[in-house]
């Protein structure tokens, strides 16, 4: 594997350095920012941190509070509801025409 370098002065470190802590031990850069987010993915691909939360405001900031109060759920419902069916009145003239016990005309 090619040796991480840091992303901020360009210095080698060591994936248990990593591992431990994500400031860079040349620079004192903390990497866990926004800045360095392409990094941090990097690091959790390649299974040298498994600690870092992607929810965390300090990484995603305003991607993460953006998306949290966007209003999906400001739907008028109506507009999803089906129309109610329109029943055929057919039926309910015929009955009123033959009765409802009528019987069959055709029997013998």
């Amino acid at each position: 594997m090619e040796s991480i370098i840091c992303p901020e002065c360009g210095e080698p470190l060591s994936e248990e350095g990593l591992a431990k802590s994500l400031i860079c031990s040349h620079c004192n850069t903390n990497l866990k920012d926004k800045k360095y987010m392409d990094f941090l993915e990097f690091l959790m691909v390649s299974e040298i941190v498994d600690d870092i939360d992607f929810f965390d405001e300090s990484v995603y900031g305003e991607e993460y509070i953006k998306y949290e109060t966007t209003d999906f759920d400001d739907t008028e419902e109506s507009s999803f509801q089906p129309n109610p069916p329109e029943w055929d009145n057919e039926s309910e003239e015929h009955e009123e025409e033959w009765g409802e016990d009528s019987g069959n005309k055709w029997e013998d």
